[in-house]
């Protein structure tokens, strides 16, 4: 299975299951694969993910312990979905234990942009907006922000809509957010 028949089976097991029962469906999906197939972690992943917006956190910390175990390849570092696991538990030491980690990746360029939103939303959710923003920044801190195509927009906008909410003055990057909303809906009217 490759990562195109992974993402078609996690939009089905998603579309196909919306009352709650996909992290369930998505559970059971990685559970019929062997340890380390393709897909079996961003399976667990995506699960646990679920569970969590659910406020099932045993649920959501088995999955993504499993993740992590299995060690196949995933989206989202299975340590940002421990972290919102941690915070929706007040459990404030595992949390600065998961970030000191993901901080650690992130020094060395081994955490995706995804990975990076998931802190950044998870700080935001807490309304710990100097982190949140911090998070945001890690992807964008070596492009350009001239270069829209380089962006990743997820980061891009989450860390303008933070910084609005702390008033902060615009910045380049800020202006680079506005200016890919207009670029999107610009090659969205082309497609």
């Amino acid at each position: 299975m490759d990562a195109d028949d992974v993402l078609d089976q996690l939009e089905s097991i998603e579309s196909e299951h919306r009352g709650g029962t996909a992290a369930e469906a998505l559970e059971q999906r990685a559970l019929d694969l062997a340890t380390g197939a393709p897909g079996r972690a961003m399976f667990l992943n995506a699960a646990g993910d679920h569970y969590a917006m659910a406020d099932h956190l045993d649920d959501a910390e088995r999955c993504f312990r499993a993740a992590l175990d299995d060690g196949g390849e995933v989206a989202v570092h299975p340590w940002s979905g421990l972290l919102w696991v941690a915070f929706g538990r007040g459990d404030e030491s595992a949390a600065a234990q998961l970030v000191s980690q993901l901080r650690s990746l992130a020094t060395g360029d081994g955490l995706s942009s995804s990975t990076c939103n998931n802190v950044g939303e998870a700080f935001e959710e807490q309304e710990r907006l100097r982190e949140a923003i911090r998070w945001f920044t890690i992807p964008l801190r070596t492009q350009d922000p001239d270069d829209l195509e380089s962006l990743d927009p997820l980061c891009l906008s989450g860390r303008f809509r933070v910084r609005q909410q702390l008033g902060l003055p615009r910045d380049r990057y800020d202006e680079a957010a506005i200016a890919w909303r207009g670029y999107a809906a610009e090659h969205h009217r082309e497609s």
